[in-house]
């Protein structure tokens, strides 16, 4: 499924960078990244494989991903820890 091709690390996040990658055939179209109250704190077009997303501005915390690819929508839960 969909759901178990997207893998997205390093989760905890330390660093200024998180990944998000999906195997298969499918492409990552955007990036959205919400807190936990569901405030939407960026986005970004990607149309690859891979995508690497800027978390630099967030403090710690747990965030929302939202992966939206060629076939179908995916979240995943991330950790800021620094």
């Amino acid at each position: 499924s969909i759901d178990e091709d997207l893998f997205v690390f390093p989760n905890p996040a330390s660093g200024n960078t998180l990944r998000a990658h999906l195997n298969g055939k499918r492409e990552i179209e955007s990036v959205e990244v919400f807190d936990m109250s569901g405030r939407h704190m960026f986005s970004r077009q990607v149309n690859a494989k891979q995508a690497e997303v800027d978390i630099a501005g967030l403090v710690n915390g747990l965030y929302v991903l939202r992966v939206v690819a060629t076939d179908g929508v995916i979240t995943r839960t991330f950790e800021v820890v620094r």
